[in-house]
């Protein structure tokens, strides 16, 4: 089942879409990361293969960014900084 979930802040828009269960995992951390930026972003979060990896895809009007990260590294914290580090490293 996919929930999208957006929310305006920090003078940018973010909408996040995708697995339930990683959004209430992530979404707050990943919101107040990305809203920092001033962009509008969109991501997307899913499960991949039977291990417990997953896919987050960070996408914008300068292009998209996908992320795969193992299942030891769900921390909120972790995902959020390796995606604000790649964000700015691909200037999306």
């Amino acid at each position: 089942m996919q929930r999208c979930e957006g929310e305006r802040g920090y003078g940018g828009r973010i909408v996040i879409e995708g697995d339930k269960a990683l959004q209430d995992l992530l979404g707050a951390a990943l919101r107040s990361t990305l809203g920092e930026r001033r962009r509008f972003y969109r991501v997307a979060m899913q499960s991949v293969g039977r291990s417990g990896e997953f896919l987050v895809t960070v996408s914008s009007a300068k292009g998209r960014l996908p992320l795969l990260f193992a299942t030891e590294d769900a921390e909120p914290g972790h995902v959020a900084s390796v995606v604000m580090q790649n964000v700015e490293r691909v200037a999306l």
